[in-house]
């Protein structure tokens, strides 16, 4: 099963970046656009899932908003549990919270 989902701009200001060309495949946690924001600052979106880039509804130089959609994503799902978490990523990017690092597990026997 494959998930398509919009990669969504938390921020004012204009795509600086595109790292990852159309259609290429990236990993979780790689950073997929650089923005400059209306501030100055340099922001990282970061990938919160694997997956590979749809399309671009963006380029190098444009100007965004918040809710404004940069890409369309997507991830194949072969596990329930993984759609479980695709679903809740979705909603993560519609309510603009930024994906966070999962922390180590601690093995125990």
């Amino acid at each position: 099963m494959v998930i398509q989902y919009p990669v969504l701009s938390p921020y004012y200001g204009k795509v600086e970046k595109i790292i990852h060309p159309s259609a290429s495949y990236f990993y979780e946690w790689e950073t997929l656009f650089l923005i400059r924001t209306s501030d100055g600052m340099i922001e990282e979106i970061v990938a919160d899932t694997a997956g590979y880039v749809y399309s671009y509804e963006v380029a190098n130089g444009d100007r965004i908003i918040p809710g404004m959609v940069l890409a369309y994503i997507r991830e194949e799902a072969s596990v329930v549990g993984n759609v479980v978490n695709s679903v809740v990523r979705w909603y993560s990017h519609i309510l603009g919270k930024k994906p966070r690092k999962p922390e180590m597990m601690k093995m125990t026997k």
